[in-house]
């Protein structure tokens, strides 16, 4: 449409053609097309030079202005922004002036320049306010009490405010703003601990994003996936949409910029230090920009610098990054970040352990867990506390061996999995549940019906005894006979049925992930089907006649075995270290055991 309007316009130099260039270029920057628009507003410009019209060199730089801001220029938006508004005219334009001012003010918020802030607030608000700007009006209250979160770090004073927020931007039907709205809900429930209500924040707001270079909240749900114990999820979304990250020798978007800053620490989070190392020159690049948060959760770009270049394992960098993080949340302050730059400090001085890195780590942590505290953030305040188990010692600086408590603990809906100084978090399945009762007892074997019955809570009839200490004869007369422990797992028709829909999806899934180059999802769906395929093998004998169902007994075992290897693969995708450790110490059968190699404490 707005080449049709060029054309009809023809080539002879006027105000209307001007007007044109300059709302054609600024449209085709904020659609992604950063070559073509800021070419087209520079057209604009030399043309309202040529006509000697001030408004309409003020209406050029306004769209350089929304250029500026589609590719994370904060720097670039002042300087622009003031120069239009000397040439505009308070009276004629006062509503592109509104706009400036809001443009101001995000930047000023992205640049912490929070006095500054102050005082374009004071003269938008009333400005805004008198022209019917609405939503000049929403964005300054939104960046003045973004100010306040930070240095106040009251979440529920922000709680409060984003559902008057959103039910604003739900009237005036702006969908941008509304999608805003609810990621900065869903940081909410994150900071509270509440994972589900956050993922359903974050997908209504991904839903709700229009197309453009402003946005990119898919991350968010990606984020939340991996706080939640679904990593393999979130690493899933960020292979599909991989080419949306900002990348090397290219024009990124704000959105291409923020979706790349988040991706650091859901890789992190995940367990994949490789691809969140392999960002760490992108997220320097975005710290010349001079941007000081990320968007929608305010994390320092410092901090994303420091978890990036630790898990390069590059501890010098990581060090630098993370006192200047320090520094920052101290000075600002940010409350918010306080304890969260604290607490990937200390997971940072955990796995690099040189001398004094333990000591320096627990009393960041105890930093960090009082201000979680005060701030309600219980969750985090947990995974501090989980963090801070591994750092004890015995005999620390005596040359003696270290020992540390290993964390193997439900809370609801998910799993606090912490060993060798990393923390992960799974979703609820009772092949966790039973890992954790195998680890509550090392080294004794626990019949799979005890197993079956503590996953699922149940009582059984008043014994005094588990099934795990009664006799041979005794397990054969209530049904739950041993003599099939050594023998091949057999299926029923139901079982069967599964597989088969299993194994269609699994072929999906491994072709989905050659496709794109998934590495953990490939390997992951291959080693399912083999251990299908190992299933079904035992479960026909010659001339591929059905094996028919066993006892009870052989039932459970097959059902617990299948239990726990699911399980194991989930925590060896996360958890690397972990996930050998038990399949190494693991023996299924109608007995099964935890014995391993070296005595692991574990907290349950």
């Amino acid at each position: 449409m707005g080449a049709r309007g060029l054309a009809l316009l023809g080539e002879r130099v006027s105000p209307d053609r001007c007007r044109m260039l300059s709302a054609n270029g600024a449209t085709l920057s904020l659609a992604g097309h950063h070559d073509a628009g800021i070419a087209m507003i520079k057209q604009a410009a030399a043309m309202a030079a040529e006509l000697q019209d001030a408004r309409l060199k003020g209406i050029a730089l306004y769209a350089e202005t929304l250029h500026h801001f589609g590719y994370m220029r904060p720097r670039s938006i002042l300087e622009t922004s003031l120069n239009a508004m000397e040439q505009l005219s308070p009276r004629e334009d006062a509503w592109l002036i509104s706009d400036l001012q809001i443009f101001r003010i995000g930047s000023h918020i992205a640049l912490a320049n929070f006095d500054e802030l102050s005082k374009a607030y004071a003269e938008v608000k009333p400005l805004a306010s008198r022209l019917g700007n609405l939503v000049a009006m929403i964005s300054a209250d939104r960046d003045q009490m973004s100010q306040q979160l930070i240095c106040s770090g009251d979440i529920t004073q922000w709680h409060e405010f984003m559902l008057r927020d959103l039910a604003e931007c739900e009237r005036i039907h702006n969908l941008a703003l509304s999608a805003a709205s609810l990621s900065c809900l869903g940081f909410v429930e994150m900071w509270r601990g509440n994972w589900d209500q956050a993922l359903i924040h974050f997908k209504e707001g991904a839903a709700r994003e229009p197309a453009g270079p402003v946005g990119g909240n898919w991350i968010l749900v990606a984020m939340v996936n991996a706080y939640a114990g679904d990593s393999g999820e979130a690493i899933a979304m960020i292979q599909r949409r991989q080419a949306e990250l900002a990348r090397p020798n290219q024009q990124n978007s704000l959105a291409a910029w923020m979706t790349m800053l988040a991706a650091v620490e859901v890789y992190f989070v995940a367990g994949q230090r490789e691809q969140a190392a392999q960002l760490y020159p992108m997220v320097l690049e975005a710290t010349q920009t001079g941007v000081m948060f990320r968007g929608y959760d305010f994390r320092l770009l410092e901090t994303v610098a420091a978890i990036a270049a630790t898990a390069a394992g590059n501890w010098d960098a990581a060090e630098v990054h993370f006192a200047n993080a320090l520094k920052i949340s101290a000075d600002l302050p940010h409350r918010i970040e306080q304890p969260e730059v604290r607490r990937f400090y200390a997971q940072m001085l955990l796995e690099r352990d040189n001398s004094g890195d333990r000591e320096k780590a627990r009393k960041l942590l105890d930093e960090a867990m009082d201000q979680y505290q005060q701030l309600g953030m219980q969750k985090h305040r947990e995974i501090a506390e989980a963090l801070l188990r591994t750092a004890a010692t015995i005999g620390a600086g005596s040359g003696a061996a270290v020992s540390t408590v290993s964390i193997f603990r439900r809370d609801g809906h998910y799993w606090t999995l912490t060993y060798a100084g990393k923390v992960v978090r799974l979703k609820d399945a009772k092949g966790l549940r039973d890992i954790a009762c195998l680890l509550g007892s090392p080294g004794r074997g626990l019949h799979v019906a005890d197993l079956i019955a503590a996953s699922a809570g149940e009582l059984r009839d008043a014994r005094s005894e588990s099934y795990s200490k009664m006799s041979r004869e005794a397990l054969n007369e209530i049904g739950l006979s041993t003599s099939g422990a050594g023998s091949e797992p057999i299926l029923d028709a139901q079982a069967r049925k599964e597989y088969r829909a299993r194994l269609a999806e699994l072929n999906q899934e491994l072709e989905e992930a050659e496709r794109i180059g998934d590495p953990v999802r490939t390997d992951s769906a291959r080693r399912e089907l083999d251990a299908i395929a190992g299933q079904l093998s035992a479960a026909y004998g010659l001339g591929r006649r059905r094996r028919e169902p066993n006892d009870p007994a052989e039932r459970a075992r097959i059902a617990v075995a299948m239990r726990i290897s699911g399980a194991l693969e989930r925590i060896e995708r996360e958890h690397r270290q972990l996930g050998r450790h038990l399949s190494r110490a693991i023996q299924t059968g109608t007995f099964c055991t935890y014995s391993p190699e070296v005595p692991t404490r574990w907290e349950l």
